[in-house]
Formats: C-alpha cells, structure tokens, sequence
C-alpha cells in the first residue's frame, strides 16, 4: 500500500490475489440457502421505507393536536 494519510492498493497488487470461484452445483446451493435471506432482508427494507412514509405523515398531525391516535387509528385501518 501507498500513502499514509488515505492508504491505496494499486491495481498489480491487488490482481496478484487469487480468487476462489465455485463450481457450479456450490453457487447454486449457496444461492439457494442465501435466496430467502436476500428476499426477507428487501421486504424488510421496503416495510422499513413504508412505516417510515406513515411516521412523517402521522407524527406531525399528532403533535400538532390537527389529528388524534383514534382518527388516525382509523385513517390507517390499523390500532396504533
């Protein structure tokens, strides 16, 4: 590496390492068992932006007094 303050690997060093690729029946299984991982952890981000969408909604209209946790209870179908 190069530099103290921002160190930096140059590009013939780093091609120097080698690199493990599986065959294919091992990528395919690895796929497989990491799959519904990699789905649960984007449905998770996506409820993660929607309950967010709904606390920058909400929150401001429940601290204002312009709404009441009833009203918004049922505003979105849900108790709170």
């Amino acid at each position: 590496m190069d530099g103290t303050r921002m160190p930096r690997v140059t590009w013939s060093d780093l091609a120097a390492y080698g690199v493990a690729v599986p065959d294919e029946p091992l990528a395919a299984a690895f796929t497989a068992c990491v799959r519904p991982l990699l789905d649960s952890i984007d449905a998770n981000n996506k409820q993660t932006q929607t309950l967010a969408e709904v606390r920058d909604t909400l929150l401001p209209k429940l601290l204002s007094g312009e709404i009441r946790v009833k009203d918004a209870e049922r505003e979105m179908g849900t108790r709170l």
